[in-house]
């Protein structure tokens, strides 16, 4: 009799716990998954802060907490390189009343891009460890891969060769702030140089002339157009890493530029495109957040004609700076034009290999060829 009154004891026992877990588990449990920073760059380390808090009496043996991972996401602590386009943590807890536990989970990402974490799930088994429960929650963290600079050193040697070339077309303006002299009103001057006070004085029209300045004006056209299917991801993500390092060296100089592309934005689908006249922030944490939202597929290939506007508006007072590896015949018909109107512009051709450098022998003067994988593991 005793055996039969201690399995119902236990029988028992086991329902009102199954209960008591189903109704009380998920009370009182709050889960906080965050990135460290709301932004980093290419292969630098990605951390994630997980805490878990179990804010009532009933412990909590085995809480499992699932989520997944962005795509390209490698952890940093284990002898795994293998990259997983999406794969779920396993992150098991054991938390008593009142209990709070926190980790630090680190990854390393190699390609740009917006991450985000949207949703995690909990699993939790009763005290005895004969049920499940479970349930999903939303959630909205965020992470900027931006892109990294490419190699330093090899860079500048480009740098200096194109930066003479912008020194050298220095644009000049008239200061209207610096007054030089005045001089008698012709037809062609306009009202607003009139000079009343001088006017009044000599008993003519007086006009004033005006000091000169200079102005060293950069836009930057950046063409993701590829000349052949086969042609690698790589050209496409070093060319954005080329205008990132661009801007970022004369942003130095005292210049900042315009940008312009055919890759569409990953959120609102529209061309990229970055103004200084628009930019409400760091001009630098501007270009990295435009450049982390392009996406490379199904760019324009009629890229002046998407800019012919822009290209018209820049053509008297910019150095024009094209990053483009596509070289078919119609878009260097484009540059060709360009070239018989001003020669204020420099052609960077992202390269596989030097067999693949095709500019035509009129534009060879304004190209220039850049080796994809010439880059160094490490970059700067």
């Amino acid at each position: 009799m005793l055996p039969v009154v201690i399995l119902l004891c236990v029988y028992v026992l086991m329902r009102i716990q199954r209960r008591i877990y189903r109704k009380y588990w998920d009370q009182n449990v709050s889960v906080d998954i965050a990135f460290e920073t709301r932004c980093v760059m290419e292969r630098e380390p990605i951390r994630v802060h997980v805490a878990v808090t179990n804010g009532k009496r009933l412990p909590l043996p085995a809480l499992s907490l699932l989520f997944t991972l962005p795509q390209n996401f490698r952890e940093l602590r284990t002898n795994d390189n293998n990259v997983i386009d999406s794969w779920r943590r396993n992150e098991l807890f054991a938390l008593f009343s009142g209990q709070r536990a926190e980790r630090t989970l680190v990854f390393s990402c190699e390609q740009r891009g917006i991450y985000r974490l949207k949703e995690y799930e909990l699993n939790c088994r009763s005290f005895l460890m004969d049920q499940d429960c479970s349930r999903k929650y939303a959630m909205d963290a965020v992470l900027y891969v931006y892109p990294s600079a490419v190699n330093m050193r090899r860079f500048l040697i480009r740098f200096q060769t194109i930066y003479g070339s912008i020194i050298a077309n220095d644009f000049h303006y008239e200061d209207v702030f610096q007054i030089r002299g005045v001089r008698e009103y012709q037809p062609f001057d306009s009202q607003r140089r009139i000079n009343w006070i001088a006017s009044a004085k000599l008993g003519s029209l007086m006009v004033n002339n005006y000091e000169y300045t200079t102005s060293r004006k950069v836009v930057i056209f950046l063409n993701l157009a590829l000349d052949q299917l086969a042609q690698e991801r790589m050209i496409g993500e070093e060319s954005i890493r080329l205008v990132k390092t661009w801007c970022m060296r004369l942003d130095k100089n005292g210049i900042q530029c315009n940008i312009y592309t055919n890759g569409t934005d990953a959120e609102s689908g529209e061309y990229v495109r970055l103004e200084k006249e628009n930019i409400r922030k760091n001009y630098m944490e501007a270009v990295n957040e435009a450049l982390t939202r392009i996406e490379l597929r199904d760019a324009e290939e009629d890229f002046f004609g998407c800019y012919a506007e822009e290209l018209d508006r820049c053509k008297k007072d910019h150095f024009i700076l094209i990053i483009s590896a596509y070289q078919r015949p119609s878009f260097q018909k484009d540059l060709l034009a360009l070239a018989a109107e001003t020669g204020n512009f420099s052609w960077i051709i992202p390269v596989n290999n030097n067999s693949d450098f095709r500019p035509d022998a009129r534009l060879r003067k304004h190209a220039v060829a850049w080796d994809v994988y010439w880059r160094r593991e490490r970059r700067l």
